[in-house]
């Protein structure tokens, strides 16, 4: 079989000879490969390579040796150049069939990582086995099946100093690990976030019990998290806090809604372009920071654009929509006279009240709220750009019919983390916004995701 392409899961595609779509593991397009087939849908089958007749020429041995039973990297079989290449042209793919616009001119080179390896900034990591034999690490591929392991190499090499802690912890407390099929168990996974640029690092235990009986082992472990403290100074970082967080429900959301602080503060601080964040164990922000850094600089060249287009005056008003901590926010708050920021999660809206006050960014104002009601209600003619950062699923249709409405809205700019849905925007977008530019930005090296901020301005009347 000849494979043509990869699919968002790191599949090859290929056909067979009467048409039938074929999904082929461990397959890289060009490729011409045997293969064995393990499952047969309607519309198309699953397969595994079972010999590379004709091998690619970006085809690379992944130094991990997890890969690809690992679900944390889909690409490490593909040289970074290839993995480049493959997303910009996904991007352009997706542009065409699924948003059916023809723009891929507009689609500008993607901006390369400088570091693709440990570069993650967040981990989450659940725990299974036994107390004599625990198993920590990710799940394997379209499983809940924990591959222990040890040494992730997207992930910051400090996680790796966490995980020894944790394994010990459940040696040394007897600890249980949480089962999901039996919903019985006290460990259910742990979080670790880490500042590179302050040495800071925090983590946060995700029980399966009440904050009532967590007490108790807040009191028993304490003595142990101190000295993980030490251990993690003698390497440089310091242990900011640790937390306990309690989650009885079975489902797969990680936090539950009350946590107690074990030790110290388990916030820590990060520092973007200048700019300095707190971050509490559960808040959203981008898992890497230094192409972060070239994300925002494109959004703010992107406003800055925006800004010598627009006749405006000193009310002039920039809105964030899905604001989160503010991180994009605070970035542009130099920009304009006014940033306002609308999340509808209250402990990121505190969160980023933090952040406004910590960057002394007086003119950034953040309210908590569905962004799609919020324009329907309050928006004012002061506001004339506007920058939506969604989660994967993408805009809210009310809220893109709200943003087509608000014709005093002369610029949008639109952050990305998923091209299909960036795509099926865009073309309900399109009989009311111009595409100016479309920038790609690779955050995740070693996965199929990439991020895109795209220009947009206001078709005039």
């Amino acid at each position: 079989m000849k494979i043509r392409d990869l699919n968002q899961y790191g599949q090859g595609v290929g056909e067979t000879e009467d048409g039938l779509v074929v999904f082929v593991e461990d397959a890289l397009p060009g490729e011409q490969v045997a293969v064995s087939l393990l499952e047969t849908k309607k519309n198309y089958a699953v397969a595994v390579s079972s010999a590379i007749i004709e091998a690619s020429p970006q085809r690379v041995v992944p130094p991990c040796p997890y890969y690809p039973d690992c679900g944390g990297c889909q690409l490490q079989h593909l040289s970074y150049e290839g993995q480049l290449a493959w997303k910009q042209k996904n991007i352009q793919e997706q542009l065409t069939r699924i948003g059916n616009l023809e723009i891929s001119e507009l689609v500008l080179p993607i901006i390369a990582a400088d570091t693709i390896w440990h570069y993650r900034n967040k981990a989450i990591l659940p725990v299974g086995g036994t107390t004599d034999n625990p198993r920590i690490g990710f799940y394997r591929r379209n499983s809940h099946e924990i591959i222990n392991g040890t040494h992730c190499l997207i992930q910051h090499t400090a996680v790796e100093i966490i995980r020894l802690f944790v394994r010990s912890l459940i040696q040394a407390k007897n600890i249980q690990a949480y089962n999901e099929k039996e919903h019985k168990g006290l460990l259910r996974s742990y979080v670790v976030r880490i500042s590179e640029a302050a040495k800071e690092v925090s983590l946060t235990l995700i029980l399966n019990t009440t904050p009532e009986e967590g007490e108790s082992y807040a009191a028993r472990w304490r003595e142990n998290f101190q000295q993980l403290g030490q251990t993690l100074e003698r390497n440089a970082y310091v242990l900011t806090g640790t937390a306990l967080n309690f989650n009885t429900k079975r489902v797969n959301v990680i936090f539950g809604k009350e946590s107690i602080t074990v030790t110290g503060n388990p916030k820590i601080k990060d520092i973007i372009n200048e700019k300095e964040y707190i971050l509490s164990p559960a808040s959203f922000f981008q898992v890497n920071s230094a192409q972060a850094a070239k994300l925002y600089s494109v959004v703010r060249d992107f406003v800055t654009e925006s800004l010598a287009s627009i006749d405006h005056n000193q009310d002039l008003t920039i809105l964030d929509i899905y604001c989160g901590v503010g991180s994009i926010a605070i970035q542009l708050a130099d920009l304009a006279p006014n940033i306002l920021g609308i999340e509808i999660n209250q402990a990121a809206v505190a969160d980023a009240d933090i952040n406004a006050r910590l960057n002394n960014c007086e003119n950034c104002r953040f309210v908590a709220g569905k962004a799609e009601d919020w324009i329907q209600n309050n928006l004012d003619s002061t506001v004339k750009i506007a920058v939506v950062d969604p989660p994967r699923k993408g805009l809210d249709p009310k809220l893109i019919e709200a943003l087509n409405d608000a014709e005093h809205l002369r610029s949008l700019i639109y952050v990305s983390c998923n091209p299909a849905t960036l795509a099926r925007d865009i073309s309900a977008l399109i009989s009311n916004w111009n595409i100016q530019k479309i920038q790609p930005i690779d955050l995740f090296p070693h996965t199929t995701h990439v991020e895109c901020v795209t220009l947009m301005s206001r078709v005039k009347d």
